[in-house]
């Protein structure tokens, strides 16, 4: 695959020129560089270290006491559920559907990340490509689709639309070239330090044990509440189902509970490897007695001590708009379907109240669209933040904020913006989803378990299984999002630190980082003049 041309500022005045210091006050702490040490709390000092952010490690800590009273109160009311599921000699159908659900919900995204890890490792260009071509390839084979089964509109317009999405690769295909540059160079620090491969599996298997208790939770709470609310159920229709206020109150909470948890794991493994990438680019080429022997336990020191509380802060903002976009998703589910059945017999799906509907509709997927903009923006802050938090553990809204105006101050939001690895990474997370979602429904209609699981069971099921995919997969090769986000950092911190040569000479680890560097200075002339300004006078 011959490389892409060299990329090329734009000329439409998209970009500020590099040469113009920004006029704009700044207020974020000048970072101090790091130390060679060979201990990581040494070498990333701490100036005055102190446990930041306590009171969200008891917001954290009681989340999961709630979820545990909530699993155990469940469990009481119906103990037969998890009997019946011990019960390997009279397994019910339903206790084997809901084991098939949690063995391919949990190893299928296990295998995928291995093979990803297996795919970045060998083509890193391939990867990046591939990931963004999933898309166009999507589009088509759903314009296939609809095409055989006689939906013509819905075939063009999907063919349509992956002509829109191959038009954008061509347009940004320079940008494709500076991300697999990008990767190559978190590999060979990867390479370097193998702890970051160990670590990445290691919180994969992690994640998914914990997702397995998380679903047998999930499955002991929606069946008490089912249960419970039946018994209450006027039945009128005959099999209708009833779910009170009470319940809906707490499978939110259990929906809540899950994303808080899951994106404290995933960001207390993104401050460790943050650590180890830290040492890696401040101190890479150094003598083996002058950087941090044990990076990774380092940093998971102070990841799980003095940052814990700031990685609960992060995360529960974005659990809180994560739990918001969910339940804006299942309300507008909720009126889309009313609108369907508005010839039924309840008095809000009346054909009167169609407008009423649509409206609502709109209104909803507005606020839908707006939460998933700050969950974006959200998870980008915390990305940066979480990278600054391990090199020097201050608070969560400080190292939010002095990241950002650092990066922008040096200029590294250029380069943010045209990494598309974030991007291939979310695209590739959505493929192991619909992999998950393939093997399961095959394995299903195999054995005929979909009939044997309840219409609540599945559906929860269904979301549960997606939401563990997405986090295993995404724990798992996250490691490459995290290696360039902590290189993007350390570059506006101290970018001589990247292209220094130790005393006794250019080492080959230190010559491959000088080709690299040249190979992106080739693609942004200016980033060379851009980060190595002074920092302003007037900081915080």
């Amino acid at each position: 695959m011959s490389a892409p041309p060299a990329y090329t500022e734009p000329l439409n005045g998209a970009y500020r020129d590099w040469e113009d210091t920004p006029d704009y006050k700044y207020s974020f702490e000048k970072p101090e560089k790091p130390v060679p040490a060979p201990a990581y709390d040494d070498a990333f000092p701490i100036e005055t270290p102190r446990y930041n952010d306590t009171f969200f490690t008891y917001t954290f800590i009681a989340t999961i006491l709630g979820l545990s009273y909530m699993t155990y109160s469940a469990y009481v009311f119906d103990p037969q559920l998890v009997t019946a599921a011990m019960s390997t000699s009279d397994m019910s159908k339903g206790m084997k559907a809901l084991y098939t659900l949690i063995g391919v919900s949990t190893l299928t995204p296990l295998a995928f990340s291995a093979f990803l890890l297996g795919l970045v490792y060998l083509f890193p260009m391939a990867f990046v490509l591939l990931g963004f071509l999933l898309a166009p390839l999507t589009m088509f084979g759903m314009a296939i689709t609809s095409l055989m089964a006689g939906a013509i509109f819905p075939a063009l317009l999907s063919t349509a639309f992956g002509c829109f999405l191959l038009a954008f690769m061509f347009q940004n295909y320079s940008r494709f070239s500076f991300s697999a540059l990008m990767l190559k160079l978190v590999i060979a620090a990867m390479a370097k330090y193998p702890s970051t491969f160990f670590i990445s599996m290691l919180s994969s298997l992690i994640t998914a044990a914990i997702a397995v208790g998380y679903m047998v939770s999930m499955a002991l709470i929606v069946n008490a509440r089912a249960a419970k609310d039946d018994t209450t159920c006027p039945h009128t229709n005959g099999g209708d189902v009833c779910v009170s206020n009470t319940t809906i109150a707490i499978l939110l909470f259990v929906v809540f509970s899950g994303c808080y948890i899951f994106q404290v794991l995933q960001n207390t493994v993104h401050v460790t490897l943050a650590g180890v990438f830290s040492s890696w680019y401040f101190l890479d080429t150094y003598d083996e007695n002058q950087k941090p022997r044990h990076p990774a336990l380092g940093a998971m020191k102070r990841a799980l001590t003095y940052c814990f509380g700031s990685i609960c802060f992060g995360s529960l903002l974005v659990s809180i708009v994560q739990t918001i976009r969910i339940s804006l998703q299942m309300l507008k589910s909720k009126l889309q379907n009313a609108r369907h059945n508005r010839d039924s017999d309840n008095d809000f799906g009346s054909g009167d109240n169609g407008l009423l509907l649509c409206a609502l509709i709109c209104v909803v997927s507005v606020l839908e669209w707006i939460a998933s903009e700050f969950e974006y923006w959200m998870q980008w802050f915390n990305r940066y933040a979480y990278s600054y938090l391990a090199m020097y553990g201050k608070p969560y809204l400080q190292s939010a904020r002095d990241t950002f105006e650092i990066l922008k101050y040096k200029g590294i939001d250029i380069l943010i913006n045209d990494s598309l690895i974030s991007t291939a990474i979310s695209l590739y997370s959505i493929l192991a989803i619909l992999v998950s979602a393939g093997v399961l429904a095959l394995v299903f209609n195999a054995n005929e378990l979909l009939k044997e699981m309840g219409p609540e069971m599945l559906v929860i099921g269904g979301v549960g299984s997606l939401i563990t995919c997405w986090f295993i997969v995404s724990s798992a090769i996250n490691v490459l999002d995290v290696g360039c986000v902590t290189f993007m950092v350390g570059l506006a911190v101290d970018p001589d630190a990247f292209t220094r040569t130790n005393a006794a000479g250019a080492s080959e680890a230190n010559i491959r980082r000088l080709q690299f560097w040249e190979q992106m200075v080739r693609y942004y002339p200016g980033v060379r003049d851009r980060v190595t300004i002074d920092w302003p006078e007037t900081t915080a």
